[in-house]
């Protein structure tokens, strides 16, 4: 063998280790887009499900500040105008935020004072509009419950 048989060889093999390094990317490739993708797409779960805890949070903190002296449906009215108003305010950036978006006062019995206000957010998910592979599970609705007492 002369050597530049021997070069022509290694030049031979170079070439098909390079095919080779592409079959392999090519195998890879959706593997790992599909575990990039379901890191977005849990992050963006994870961020939905605590500004929906916030929210209603905040707008139970809110809803208590209504006087509870006043008659007992003009303060219901009145607090849950409030709650949805601060609930808009905190959970705005959330595509769709108002669609689908349940907020639910209970009311306290008898006189307001005292009692427990709770505020129940319910988001559908659905309102993002993001492809979900069937091999993520993903929740259809996020929930956030914030329980205040009324004052005087």
């Amino acid at each position: 063998m002369r050597f530049n048989d021997i070069r022509l060889m290694g030049v031979a093999s170079r070439h098909g280790s390079r095919g080779a390094t592409l079959v392999e990317f090519a195998f890879i490739l959706p593997a790992v887009l599909l575990l990039l993708y379901g890191i977005v797409l849990y992050s963006i779960v994870l961020v939905t499900q605590q500004a929906v805890a916030y929210g209603a949070e905040r707008g139970a903190q809110i809803a208590v500040s209504v006087d509870p002296r006043l008659d007992e449906s003009v303060y219901l009215q009145h607090a849950e105008e409030l709650a949805r108003a601060e609930i808009q305010d905190v959970i705005g950036f959330l595509p769709g935020v108002m669609n689908g978006v349940q907020v639910e006062l209970v009311e306290p019995v008898g006189s307001a004072i005292g009692q427990e206000l709770r505020v129940t957010i319910q988001y559908p998910f659905s309102n993002w509009g993001l492809p979900t592979p069937a091999i993520l599970p993903l929740p259809a609705t996020m929930r956030g419950v914030g329980v205040a007492r009324v004052l005087i």
